[in-house]
């Protein structure tokens, strides 16, 4: 039984990326933005030249003041263009930008007054932040890409229904973010179609899968079959703390069997959750990933 640790998702849409090639065509002309640029070219901060777009990934300037709670979306402030599968987003209604503990999130909007609308967000660590010096951003292969820091995501709709993910790439802050303060700075990087995890089956041992921790991880996943289980567990103090105090067991027994006894009310919540996760042996229940993790 491997313990996971869970908390209440947050929700953050992210960010924007595009992979710099050595082979790119030659800049077109001169700009001082986006808007200087033909059709299908971006403007370069680096050589104020307009280049031609990525064909898979986002690139753009951003500008929007840091906010210590949920931000309201600022008009403008955003030039950011993404293609990705073959489709063009123009993320140039506006901006939000939240600091929260030491993250910052940006997110930039493509308002179009109906459910099509669509959101870029990153989350980086401030503390990272160097200002005209790359930030890097990376591909965090998750299954659950929400709010990974150093990464981003591309998402549409009200839920925030996520499309594309950050493949690689950077960013480039003109300044150290701080609170009620103008955040500025340019994204350049790639972009790869989303593909959800697979259906979790909860009574097969395998699920589809090859390896334990990845079996376990979509299990636990918002809308995998374990779903239910791990959130009765964090909703409830017992089962939480009974999941805390078999961290400092080391896997010794009797440690293990005082936990059971110490938080006596959590231990059928807990064996809930664990019995859906790799079975139990008494029942003859194998769960959605015993076949491997047993």
């Amino acid at each position: 039984m491997r313990f996971v640790s869970f908390s209440a998702s947050v929700v953050l849409t992210l960010a924007a990326v595009l992979t710099a090639c050595s082979d790119s065509p030659a800049p077109s002309s001169t700009c001082a933005s986006t808007q200087d640029c033909p059709f299908g070219q971006l403007c370069s901060v680096q050589t104020r030249q307009c280049v031609p777009e990525p064909a898979q990934g986002v690139f753009g300037r951003f500008s929007c003041t840091a906010h210590a709670s949920a931000p309201q979306m600022e008009v403008g402030g955003t030039d950011v263009v993404a293609n990705l599968d073959g489709h063009r987003y123009v993320l140039a209604t506006g901006t939000t930008c939240l600091i929260t503990d030491h993250y910052l999130v940006v997110t930039v909007h493509e308002v179009t007054g109906d459910l099509s609308d669509h959101q870029l967000g990153f989350v980086v660590d401030i503390a990272k932040i160097s200002p005209g010096a790359p930030y890097q951003l990376f591909d965090t292969q998750s299954t659950q890409p929400y709010a990974i820091v150093d990464s981003g995501a591309l998402t549409r709709g009200a839920n925030f229904d996520v499309i594309g993910v950050i493949t690689g790439g950077s960013l480039t802050f003109d300044q150290v973010p701080q609170l009620e303060q103008t955040v500025s700075g340019t994204i350049d990087a790639g972009l790869r179609v989303y593909s959800p995890p697979a259906t979790v089956v909860c009574d097969d041992g395998l699920s589809g899968h090859t390896d334990c921790n990845q079996c376990l991880d979509d299990a636990n996943a918002p809308g995998g079959c374990c779903e239910a289980q791990i959130q009765a567990c964090a909703d409830s103090t017992a089962c939480s703390d009974l999941v805390s105090c078999f961290g400092g067991c080391a896997g010794d027994d009797a440690c293990l069997d005082g936990c059971y006894a110490t938080h006596a009310e959590g231990t059928p919540i807990f064996k809930a959750w664990s019995s859906c996760e790799t079975g139990d042996a008494s029942a003859g229940t194998v769960g959605a990933c015993g076949a491997l993790c047993n």
